[in-house]
């Protein structure tokens, strides 16, 4: 008999004692989808949608900002340097190049000119790299790289759509989708902040409005901090 009562307890708690964790729990769905120039809706599936929770985001969202910030300001002179010292061998170069017609028949000042063409091309070479890394501090890339551990990560259908239960609270959603366009690949990013309530049902929707670069209000980082 109690034995009996034992199994009959289990089997109560089993039934009824989940009951208030599952009502907890909060229906997140949402789609993921990109609108063309063209007014073309493209539908992103096999996105990984991540979801990280808000404490931890707002720290690394800080931390992050920050450190954009410093590698911004600290750049910003060594490309204006560059580039002045590119502005003085092009006219250095273009000073000597009316010697070098003067005397177009000498392989010495044929060398020399050749030799000042080679280093502005590397000097050019050197700027594009440091603009590139400049305006890197802005992207999407930039702030995916280090994100704490997600939470609960999930991939959208065939048709954009992904689904997942979470606790009530506030989460940012993260999701990046690189795609092919015509002869140039794009990627695209998302960072929202999303507030979810007992028992509730919420959907979204990750396209342009919400792009890391929209600056929505959702948007977890504020790209217009950036000293630029």
């Amino acid at each position: 008999m109690k034995n009996n009562w034992v199994f009959y307890l289990i089997v109560v708690f089993f039934l009824f004692g989940c009951t208030p964790k599952e009502k907890e729990l909060s229906e997140l769905s949402g789609d993921v989808f990109i609108v063309t120039k063209e007014r073309q809706n493209i539908k992103l599936g096999l996105v990984e949608v991540s979801v990280i929770d808000s404490a931890e985001m707002n720290v690394f969202a800080q931390s992050r900002l920050q450190s954009a910030k410093q590698e911004i300001e600290r750049i910003k002179p060594v490309i204006q340097k560059a580039q002045r010292e590119y502005e003085n061998m092009n006219q250095a170069k273009e000073k000597f190049y009316r010697v070098y017609l003067d005397n177009i028949y000498s392989h010495r000042y044929e060398k020399k000119y050749r030799d000042m063409e080679y280093a502005l091309s590397k000097k050019r070479i050197a700027i594009h790299k440091l603009l590139n890394d400049y305006y890197g501090y802005s992207k999407g890339s930039y702030f995916l790289t280090g994100l704490p551990r997600p939470i609960r990560s999930v991939k959208t259908d065939s048709d954009g759509k992904f689904g997942l239960k979470l606790k009530s609270g506030r989460y940012a959603i993260v999701a990046h989708s690189p795609r092919k366009s015509g002869d140039s690949d794009k990627d695209y990013y998302w960072f929202i902040w999303v507030n979810l309530e007992n028992d509730s049902k919420q959907r979204i929707f990750l396209s342009n409005d919400n792009l890391f670069e929209s600056k929505c209000e959702s948007c977890v980082f504020n790209i217009s901090q950036l000293p630029y």
